[in-house]
């Protein structure tokens, strides 16, 4: 999933530049004739409170392009900053829920530091829990594991339940 995300977030920034922007709206130009539509054009003026601008003058775009050149470049600025954020590798929790599914088909406990950011999971009834669940099931996937578990009469369900809570 986090080499998904690179690829996209690589695709995002080759997709902010004039001349991939300038492609883009020449093509909705296009499409505005072929279709024939009000042409594109700049929105009115408006001027913003001098408070906050102070003495500087109002930027406003000359030409249509220029002003959707702004809000191209702000939607783009906005899906990769909100990748980073949700998928930062420094964060590390898709990584941490990652070493839990791994556990969860190994049937081995094989990060203790993981374990221990979770305060309900206990390491050594978590550790025998695993090694009965995974000769019970045999899943390769979490996704297999969860529906074997699911399939469980809830008297064998009740032999797992730090697996359950793993889950």
């Amino acid at each position: 999933m986090l080499e998904a995300v690179k690829v996209t977030r690589s695709q995002m920034m080759a997709w902010r530049t004039d001349e991939e922007f300038h492609d883009l709206f020449e093509k909705a130009v296009s499409k505005v004739d072929e279709l024939d539509l009000d042409p594109l054009s700049v929105p009115r003026k408006r001027n913003p409170p001098r408070r906050l601008t102070g003495t500087a003058a109002p930027f406003h775009p000359t030409s249509p392009e220029q002003h959707f050149r702004q809000q191209y470049l702000a939607f783009i600025d906005a899906i990769i900053v909100q990748m980073d954020d949700r998928y930062d590798s420094s964060q590390c929790n898709l990584a941490a829920y990652k070493v839990l599914g791994d556990m969860l088909i190994s049937g081995k406990v094989l990060d203790e530091k993981a374990i221990k950011q979770y305060p309900e999971l206990q390491k050594d009834v978590l550790a025998v829990q695993l090694a009965m669940y995974r000769q019970t099931t045999e899943a390769k996937s979490v996704q297999e594991a969860r529906e074997a578990y699911k399939a469980m009469t809830p008297e064998v369900r009740n032999l797992f339940p730090q697996v359950a809570t793993l889950m």
